[in-house]
């Protein structure tokens, strides 16, 4: 069975269109401040990060940016919540 390309997988929905595109993979990345944009957007790259093609070494770099900018957005959940935790007691 063949391995489909992205531009299937984007075609179809199943990765969003805006992660192949070289200015977004490079444009200084902001956290949204709306926490339910934030939640909708970290679940869009961690979906996209679970497709066979993001293994494919030609990939590579674009999972690890992936990786990276979940892993930010998770960092800043963590710190806003417990901000908001804090802020209540």
């Amino acid at each position: 069975m063949a391995v489909p390309k992205h531009k299937e997988l984007v075609a179809k929905g199943f990765i969003p269109a805006f992660i192949f595109d070289p200015k977004w993979q490079k444009k200084d990345f902001a956290v949204p401040s709306s926490k339910a944009k934030r939640i909708s957007l970290y679940y869009k790259l961690v979906e996209a990060t679970h497709y066979g093609i993001m293994w494919l070494s030609q990939y590579r770099e674009l999972r690890v940016l992936l990786q990276a900018r979940i892993a930010f957005i998770d960092a800043y959940n963590a710190v806003y919540d417990n901000a908001v935790s804090n802020s209540k007691k």
